[in-house]
């Protein structure tokens, strides 16, 4: 909680008194009231634990959970001995907020500290269970919505909002229902939007072996032996051929880095050979010097050429549906 630089001095009369009318206003529930006076005190640089406690309790009754939550994250900074109220405070305002994936998470950390004591663990623990419950109900509601909306989406073709839309599935961490499935094989889909949910069945790390269609092109993956993108031994290699880059031109080489991530994000998972590094390589460097405007009185072979005009090709893909 933010401290006040004010100096002046509370006469002690006074600062009981004010202390006296807020715990009145707040056992008649007068909560706006006794935020005043409680207010009032903390401008006195009166930080009494009571009173700390009594101004969260003011906020919440009175609706205002983001206040009293950001107050609580300020307090929790310090372990100090009102550490496990006012961390019982915060979850309990998480829950309010319907901030169950929040709650989970800070209790899984919370629990891996030894300095709690044994009755906050079991409290954590049956919080824990219970945020658990509550976050299935809530994610379970939330995919059925989201799914109807990616089926009317596809119809109508709005290629970002599906694309969105199974992003948004993604983070929820759920299985992807079998019919999903269908739309890796579907060739008038976006190429951006069978991205993304081919990553959604690699996150799951789908067993079966699947079928993906994608330019003209046809594979036979199984997603949970795929790599992510940016682990494919593909694009280590590749930077690793931009080494030079990165040395001369720090700037140049992280663009290039995410000209190359967009050009494979299309193309995932139909990635080149992995002996394609080279030439892909090549290509880039030559997309630098056409950004930089250095004249390349070189002239390439077919295939580097070949890679520079897929990459601007694949690229522009890549930000009809993404925006960065």
């Amino acid at each position: 909680m933010k401290k006040t630089n004010r100096k002046v001095i509370l006469f002690p009369t006074l600062q009981k008194e004010l202390e006296k009318e807020s715990l009145e206003a707040l056992e008649q529930r007068e909560y706006g009231k006794a935020l005043t006076k409680i207010d009032e005190l903390l401008s006195y640089q009166v930080y009494k634990h009571d009173l700390i406690i009594g101004k969260l309790v003011c906020l919440m009754e009175l609706g205002r959970y983001d206040e009293a939550e950001e107050i609580c994250e300020e307090l929790l900074v310090v372990n100090h001995e009102h550490y496990e109220s006012y961390l019982h405070i915060y979850l309990t305002i998480l829950l309010q907020k319907q901030q169950f994936s929040m709650v989970i998470q800070r209790i899984e950390d919370e629990l891996e500290n030894n300095l709690l004591s044994p009755d906050m663990r079991d409290q954590l623990q049956q919080l824990h269970h219970m945020a658990l419950q509550m976050n299935v109900g809530i994610i379970t509601e939330q995919s059925t919505k989201l799914i109807n909306d990616l089926w009317i989406a596809i119809d109508q073709e709005e290629h970002v909002k599906q694309w969105r839309i199974i992003e948004s599935l993604r983070n929820m961490k759920i299985q992807p229902p079998h019919a999903v499935l269908d739309l890796l094989h579907e060739q008038d889909l976006h190429p951006v939007v069978q991205t993304s949910i081919f990553k959604w069945f690699v996150d799951q790390k789908l067993q079966q072996e699947i079928i993906v269609r994608k330019f003209g092109q046809e594979v036979r993956v199984h997603p949970n032996l795929c790599k992510k993108i940016r682990e494919h031994t593909l694009m280590v290699n590749i930077l690793a051929e931009l080494s030079d880059v990165e040395q001369s031109n720090p700037s140049l080489f992280i663009m290039l880095e995410q000209i190359l991530y967009r050009y494979l994000y299309v193309r995932y998972p139909l990635l080149p050979e992995e002996e394609e590094s080279i030439k892909i390589a090549t290509a880039l460097k030559l997309i630098g010097k056409h950004y930089l405007l250095i004249s390349n009185h070189e002239q390439p072979d077919k295939d580097v050429s070949n890679y520079v005009d897929e990459i601007f090709k694949y690229e522009k893909l890549y930000l009809e549906i993404i925006e960065e």
